[in-house]
């Protein structure tokens, strides 16, 4: 079982933060002064985070992919089960009242 280190970075709780912000600041950094599309600039956080988890935090690799696999999955469910949905509204509205899904 992994057991989670809190301050892996020369015990220090600060330093650990600072380590641990680094993801979000470079999203940030590549979204707003570098201007790169949103899609790419998360992706690039995302393995920045990943590589700081595996390395600094010394979480084990398969469990971080399983993790990142896990998060894509709860984040796109939502977004699929909605498109459907506003797929027939539309059909609805550009058709008519008369219009009978399926």
């Amino acid at each position: 079982m992994f057991h989670q280190l809190l301050t892996p970075v020369a015990h220090n709780l600060f330093l650990s933060f600072l380590v641990g912000i680094i993801p979000i600041a470079v999203v940030l950094i590549l979204l707003g002064v570098i201007r790169l599309p949103a899609w790419l600039s998360a992706l690039v956080g995302l393995i920045v985070g990943l590589l700081i988890a595996v390395f600094v935090w010394q979480m084990p690799f398969q469990l971080a992919a399983s993790s990142t696999l896990n998060g894509m999955i709860f984040a796109l469910w939502p977004v699929m089960s909605t498109v459907p949905s506003f797929r027939q509204g539309l059909a609805r509205s550009l058709v008519g009242p008369g219009f009978r899904a399926g």
